[in-house]
């Protein structure tokens, strides 16, 4: 009977042991960038600092794709204990200086892919408590787009792509016009109870609209049907609905007549 006590005390003792090196392990600053730094290597993936741990969470900074930056700081924080849930819960995504070209560029390096017969489902739930995104000024189509911000809380993805969120929180300037929105997700329809859009330049529109137009058109047809392919997405709102609107548009003059003051 003592030497069954003794092993016991022995295992429970190994089993100390070893819990409190693999705590150390998932929660030293020290192995989340040994691990990263051969990992993400083979994928072009470089980073100029990075810290945290496995157990809380990571900060990354100057985050690059193939020499190309991504992202100028990213922050992610999750909760461990809920994928005992069989979820996945990111308690902090914070995106501070996103290069959109960069993206959309590393997106379109990513292995491409015929979803269309295959049901949209995840193996999981996703719970993400609060998301901030900032994305550096740029131009697209000689159109400059910049203070552009993105805020939501409490976003919900189920098994079945159901999709809701508490509050969203949406702005950016441009040539074209300053835009702002608040509303939320509720099952997978997009409430807005407030939109505003000032200080509208119709004929930036017009030519932007025009410039995409002439760049669809000098696009060969195979990639305009991959492009189409690609983008076929089985995850989409329901419908959007506004309670306020308000927008206004610049002083615009079309020969002879010219518009000032328009509000709506």
């Amino acid at each position: 009977m003592i030497r069954l006590f003794y092993w016991i005390m022995v295992l429970v003792e190994i089993a100390f042991i070893v819990g409190t090196l693999l705590l150390f392990v998932i929660t030293d600053s020290r192995t989340i960038h040994l691990a990263s730094k051969n990992i993400l290597k083979k994928y072009d993936i470089s980073y100029k600092k990075i810290s945290g741990n496995l157990f809380t969470g990571i900060k990354v900074s100057s985050l690059k794709y193939k020499r190309r930056k991504l992202v100028e700081r990213a922050t992610i924080y999750w909760n461990p204990f809920a994928l005992r849930d069989n979820k996945i819960n990111i308690t902090k995504l914070e995106l501070k200086g996103v290069e959109l070209e960069g993206i959309f560029n590393a997106i379109e390096a990513l292995p491409k892919s015929d979803n269309r017969d295959k049901e949209s489902s995840l193996s999981f739930d996703l719970e993400i408590d609060k998301i901030n995104l900032t994305v550096n000024p740029f131009v697209y189509h000689d159109v400059e787009f910049k203070n552009f911000y993105f805020r939501m809380e409490e976003l919900v993805v189920d098994n079945n792509i159901n999709i809701k969120s508490k509050e969203i929180d949406f702005s950016v300037d441009s040539d074209l016009v300053d835009l702002s929105l608040i509303g939320k997700i509720e099952q997978n329809s997009l409430k807005l109870d407030r939109v505003q859009l000032l200080e509208i330049d119709p004929k930036v529109i017009t030519y932007f609209v025009k410039s995409i137009k002439k760049e669809q058109k000098s696009k060969t047809t195979s990639k305009r049907e991959t492009k189409k392919t690609n983008s076929n997405s089985t995850v989409a709102l329901g419908k959007i609905t506004i309670d306020n609107f308000f927008a206004t548009m610049k002083k615009t003059t079309y020969s002879p007549v010219t518009i000032d003051k328009t509000k709506i």
